[in-house]
Formats: structure tokens, C-alpha cells, sequence
């Protein structure tokens, strides 16, 4: 815990919380299921038929997704994101869960209350300061025990819209039977269809010489390929949750100018104005990274420690970014370090300062109307840029693909009502 504790003391304490209140974790877990399921524990050792096992699901859900609310709503987004992106990983929870949990936050956390006790700001670094009781750390088990109750259920009803039969069981009420013929025929299906995610698997890792060559590389994060990250000379090694890739931002442009009537109609920005948004975010990035000298089977290994100032605070914030996935500031704060960046669309720092503006009066989900569009069941849209009720603003890299993804599925629907 101790090394830990060098860069981030709340996870420690997390670590330190779970020790201490494993069974009450324990039997948090267990109230979350009895209450969300309690629809399917008539029909153990049924076969229901399609309509039924769907009505059913569907008050799971909505049993899930009450409960959710009710607990979000009890503080603001800052205390939620900042202990359930640290939170620990154990091997029941499905993956996934993280994104319904941060969407749910989004959607259903105070927006009229501010529950931070205040910012802090020094050595270009910038935080929010928090106050935890443990009935708020139980409750944020119980919204991450929600959150994959939340996607098994989205799951499963999926699978029974294509014809799979659930059959629950006394140890798995989600128990589904998928039969040869949908099997083959989904498999079919998903080989056919286009990836919602452009460029999915073409991100390069951030030592590979390739990136150099790169117009806009544009920062993705992606479950890491190894399991810590690894720091010569001084033995630490931090788990990582994601890691930072590259991905070539004139492929992703090429794209998304497909579609620049509909975009600049929908959202009132241009292609270029969301390029040059994620091009001065990454550049942001790779110009506050360590260097990386090359990955393992199990480790990213970094450069060795200098013992510099500068190098724990890159390492600092290496840590931080592959650990909760996004970063935070207070929006100004956010505009004037991304108007430092140039490019062939803004020379100066006014015209930098402008595009940055344009690009998150556009796309930034507040605490207002915003938020009644986002649905938990198809879990879309699923926020790039948010804020909270201290006007911290939220850069979450792990919705980056999944943010081109939707801003072309709104392109494709506004061309077919034309």
C-alpha cells in the first residue's frame, strides 16, 4: 500500500476500506441482487416464453436503474467518479460495468448541489477537495454492484430479442439457453456488420516510431497489454486499469468529413473544430507523458527515474490517466491549456482559444437538459465532455472512439430524413 500511496492516497484508502469491510461489502452485494431480481425468483425452473421473459427483464431494470438514481442523486458527480474510477477490480464484476456506471452518474447525480468542499489548484495541478462517510463508500459498492446488474440485464435482453430462451435458476436467474440457430445466425450478423468503434484495433503504442509520422495523433485508452506499469531503478510497479494508445486523427477526419453537412447542421461546429479539439488534448498528453521504453509480457516499463521533480509529476500523471480513464479541470483552466496548441485551423492563441470554446459549447453534457437524453438501456450516447456542479469539466478518454462513433450514426440519421 505504501508504494500506492506515493501517487494516490484515496485509492489506498479504498484498498484499505475493502480489507476492513469485506463482509459488509459482501452483504451489500447480496442486497442489490435480491432487490433488483426479485421479479425473476417466481420463475425458476420455468421456460418462458419471449414476451414474458422481456417483461420481466425489463422490471429488473427498472428496479436496477430506481435504485441507481436514488443513490446517484445523493451527491454531486465529483465524489462519485472520483472513488468508482479507482475502484478496485475483482473478478465477479463483468466487464463493461464501468461505462454504465459512469453514463448513470452522468444522467443521475445531484445537478443542483455541489458536494465537493472546494477546488485546489498548485504546480499545474488541479483537484477538488472531498469528504467520505462509509455510508457514502457503501453506496458507491452499491451503485458499481447496480451498474453490472444494469449490463448483464442489457445483455440478456438483447440475447432474448434474437431468440434465445431464459430459463432462470436458482444460482443464475439470468441463466439463458441459446439455441443452435441463433447462435449461428447472431454470429453471422456481428461478422457483417460495420464496427460502431472506427479504427478499433489500429491504435499503436505510445513507443511505437510510427507515431511521428502522424498529421494528428489522436489519444485513445484501451485496456492495457500489460498489467502494471513498471519504473526501473526505484522497483515500483502500479496497476493500470487502461493505457494510452495512438491512433492517426487524418483517418478519423477523412470520416467524419463524410458527414460535414449533417454535423455542422446538428451540433452548429465543423469537422475541423472537433480535430483540432482532440489534437490539442493529445498533444496536451504526449508532451506531459514519461517516456516509455517498452512493454513486456506483463509490464510497461518506463524510463528510468531521473529524480527530477518533473519526472514524479509525469509519472504522477501517467498514473492518474491510465488509473481513472479521464481528465478533469476547471473549464477555463481547460481552454486556456488547450489554446496553447496551434494548428493549420488556429495559428493564435485567440483563434485556438475560440475553437476550444465552439467545441465544448457543443458536445459538453451539464447538469441541465443535456442530460434527459442519455439511456442507460442502449447505452448511448456515452459522453466524451461533461461537467459537474463545481464547473469541474471531465475529458473522459475512454469514450473517444465511442464519441466519432455517435457523432457518425447522427450523420447517417440526418441524411435519411433528407
Amino acid at each position: 500500500m505504501t508504494r500506492r500511496k506515493v501517487f494516490d492516497p484515496f485509492t489506498a484508502y479504498i484498498e484499505d476500506f475493502v480489507g476492513a469491510q469485506r463482509d459488509q461489502i459482501h452483504a451489500t452485494e447480496k442486497e442489490m441482487h435480491s432487490l433488483v431480481f426479485e421479479p425473476l425468483l417466481h420463475s425458476v425452473g420455468s421456460n418462458l416464453s419471449q414476451r414474458l421473459a422481456i417483461e420481466l427483464i425489463d422490471k429488473c431494470f427498472s428496479k436496477a436503474l430506481n435504485v441507481f438514481s436514488d443513490l446517484a442523486n445523493r451527491l454531486s458527480l465529483d465524489p462519485w467518479m472520483s472513488v468508482l474510477r479507482r475502484f478496485p477490480r475483482q473478478s465477479r464484476f463483468s466487464e463493461g460495468w464501468e461505462q454504465y456506471v459512469s453514463l448513470g452518474l452522468i444522467r443521475y447525480s445531484s445537478a443542483d448541489r455541489d458536494s465537493t468542499l472546494g477546488s485546489i489548484a498548485g504546480g499545474h495541478q488541479y483537484g477538488v477537495a472531498l469528504l467520505y462517510t462509509e455510508d457514502d463508500m457503501l453506496d458507491a459498492f452499491r451503485i458499481a454492484f447496480l451498474g453490472c446488474a444494469i449490463k448483464d440485464l442489457a445483455g440478456k435482453r438483447r440475447w432474448v430479442g434474437k431468440g434465445a430462451k431464459l430459463k432462470p435458476t436458482s444460482s443464475n436467474l439470468l441463466n439463458i439457453d441459446v439455441p443452435d440457430d441463433v447462435a449461428i445466425s447472431v454470429s453471422e450478423y456481428e461478422r457483417r456488420r460495420p464496427s460502431l468503434r472506427p479504427l478499433h484495433d489500429e491504435g499503436l503504442l505510445l513507443c511505437n516510431s510510427s507515431i511521428s509520422n502522424m498529421v494528428f495523433p489522436i489519444i485513445v485508452l484501451e485496456k492495457p497489454r500489460a498489467d502494471y506499469l513498471y519504473v526501473p531503478g526505484r522497483d515500483i510497479s502500479l496497476l493500470c486499469h487502461y493505457f494510452p494508445c495512438v491512433i492517426d486523427g487524418s483517418a478519423i477526419k477523412n470520416q467524419l468529413c463524410a458527414y460535414e453537412e449533417a454535423i455542422q447542421d446538428i451540433f452548429s461546429v465543423s469537422v475541423d473544430v472537433i480535430i483540432h479539439f482532440f489534437a490539442a488534448i493529445s498533444s496536451a498528453i504526449l508532451t506531459s507523458l514519461p517516456r516509455i521504453d517498452n512493454f513486456t509480457g506483463d509490464a510497461i516499463v518506463l524510463a528510468s527515474d531521473d529524480g527530477s521533480e518533473d519526472y514524479d509529476h509525469r509519472l504522477g500523471f501517467l498514473y492518474g490517466l491510465c488509473h481513472k480513464g479521464f481528465l478533469r479541470f476547471p473549464r477555463e483552466t481547460l481552454i486556456r491549456r488547450l489554446a496553447e496548441f496551434s494548428s493549420s485551423w488556429a495559428s493564435d492563441t485567440d483563434s485556438a482559444t475560440s475553437i476550444i470554446r465552439q467545441f465544448l459549447d457543443a458536445f459538453v453534457v451539464t447538469g441541465d437538459g443535456d442530460r434527459d437524453n442519455l439511456d442507460l438501456a442502449m447505452l448511448r450516447p456515452l459522453p466524451f465532455v461533461y461537467s459537474s456542479t463545481s464547473r469541474q469539466v471531465y475529458v473522459d478518454l475512454i469514450a473517444t472512439l465511442d464519441f466519432f462513433a455517435w457523432i457518425i450514426e447522427q450523420g447517417k440519421k440526418w441524411y435519411s430524413t433528407q
